[in-house]
Formats: C-alpha cells, structure tokens, sequence
C-alpha cells in the first residue's frame, strides 16, 4: 500500500492517489497537524488504484509540509 502523487488542487484541497496490490483493510490517512477531512478514510481499498481528497479548514500554505505530515495505515500495520 502507498501513496503515488499528491496534488494541489486548491488552497484547501488535495487530491491523494493510492495503489495497493492486493486487498488492504482499513485503510486509515492521518494530516497531522492539518484541521480538515477526507472525503473517505477508515475504508476498504478492493481495487488497485484509489483516489481520496482532502478538504482542510484553513489554507495549505505548502504542499511539501502537508505530504510530509501525511501517514498511510492499514489493518496490517496494527496487527499483531
């Protein structure tokens, strides 16, 4: 499971590109530091390819910070 591009679509909005190559439960994103939502999260990623926006409440002064704040999770990283 990884990220594979991060664009600036707005002062407020980034879209995020996600591939997996196989099933992946749970997939959960997390902005820290960043107030906002995403248009899905906590969901289950059953094609290779997806596409989830970010939507913050204030402006993203730079899109460098906002990816390096950016983690990934799945079942599998908190399991046992």
């Amino acid at each position: 499971m990884q990220v594979t591009g991060i664009e600036l679509l707005n002062e407020t909005t980034v879209n995020i590109e996600l591939r997996s190559t196989s099933i992946a439960l749970f997939v959960w994103l997390d902005a820290a530091g960043f107030s906002g939502r995403f248009s899905d999260n906590g969901f289950m990623m059953v094609t290779p390819n997806a596409s989830v926006t970010f939507h913050s409440w204030t402006k993203i002064s730079s899109l460098d910070q906002f990816e390096s704040s950016l983690t990934l999770r799945t079942l599998t990283d908190v399991s046992s």
